[in-house]
């Protein structure tokens, strides 16, 4: 039996003591705000290694912390051109997340900065122009052009219909409302990185479990509605004459294009259009925030 003091009861409380002093490095748990998107009210590693590197989702490294690429927590691997129901939703959400997750990791590279700082002024316009605008032309495309095009064959659940959700980490159901744009717009107007860790995790947290929401249970309804995919080419013709006629289409088409090229989902996209004028300005955005000149957008 071992004595106090002796070799083989020190071991475990000295590796103890290591580990819990070192960093870690091991990958954070699955339990992000938006999808498996990071974001963390609470501190950085710029608070001590100084202003954080930015990397892009578009980088070469830039989605390597998620399996398969892919940001979603229901399809880790991207879907097949055979899974029509998904592909109504999948290079649209990814595109969503990918601006999110551009704005969490633009966020500590402003740590040290002073407010006045015109950095804090493309980070604002960089929410405002793609994050805040991809997300409202979303959710109008749903409430004018999916929901009643597929209400034409089967019930659309009301709580997706109402944007009310359970789930990630909420235990209640909480419901999107117009606030929500407000307080993180308000947040980015106000150049305070503090105000922005507090207001963006939650944020994404809800827009993340919406859209999981959709991806889940939605997309499981299209497949076992009996309908095939010519249903879906019919309902893809609806979105796509809907992004015709509506001033940020073009753009959303090429963020949807854009956020599919890391995996397989870009065989299941078309060519956007426009020539990637988008990809151009929010690289010019994303310039002036982290002052690189090598930016990958």
């Amino acid at each position: 039996r071992p004595v106090r003091g002796d070799s083989t009861t020190q071991l475990p409380s000295l590796m103890y003591v290591l580990l819990a002093a070192a960093p870690s490095f091991l990958p954070a748990p699955r339990t992000p705000a938006c999808g498996r998107v990071g974001l963390s009210p609470r501190g950085s590693a710029c608070a001590f290694f100084g202003p954080a590197q930015y990397v892009d989702p578009l980088a070469p490294k830039g989605l390597e912390q998620f399996a398969g690429s892919m940001t979603s927590r229901v399809w880790y691997l991207p879907p097949d051109k055979s899974d029509w129901a998904a592909l109504l939703f999948c290079a649209r959400h990814e595109a969503i997340r990918h601006e999110l997750l551009r704005l969490e990791r633009l966020v500590p590279v402003l740590q040290y900065k002073d407010k006045a700082d015109p950095a804090f002024d493309a980070l604002e316009e960089l929410h405002a122009n793609y994050c805040d605008a991809a997300i409202r032309f979303t959710h109008q495309l749903e409430e004018e052009a999916l929901w009643p095009a597929i209400g034409e064959v089967l019930e659309v659940p009301a709580d997706i219909q109402e944007r009310t959700t359970v789930g990630g980490t909420y235990r209640t159901p909480v419901q999107w409302a117009e606030s929500d744009y407000e307080e993180l717009r308000e947040a980015f107007a106000s150049h305070n990185v503090n105000t922005i860790r507090q207001v963006l995790p939650a944020f994404a947290e809800k827009a993340g479990s919406l859209m999981e929401e959709q991806e889940r249970r939605l997309a499981a309804l299209l497949r076992e509605s009996g309908r095939g995919p010519e249903w879906g080419e019919q309902l893809q013709a609806k979105l796509d004459e809907f992004a015709a006629a509506h001033p940020f289409g073009a753009t959303m088409q090429q963020l949807s294009v854009g956020a599919a090229q890391p995996t397989k989902l870009r065989e299941c996209v078309g060519p956007a259009s426009g020539g990637g004028e988008a990809a151009a300005a929010r690289a010019a955005l994303l310039q002036r925030v982290t002052g690189e000149s090598a930016v990958v957008a």
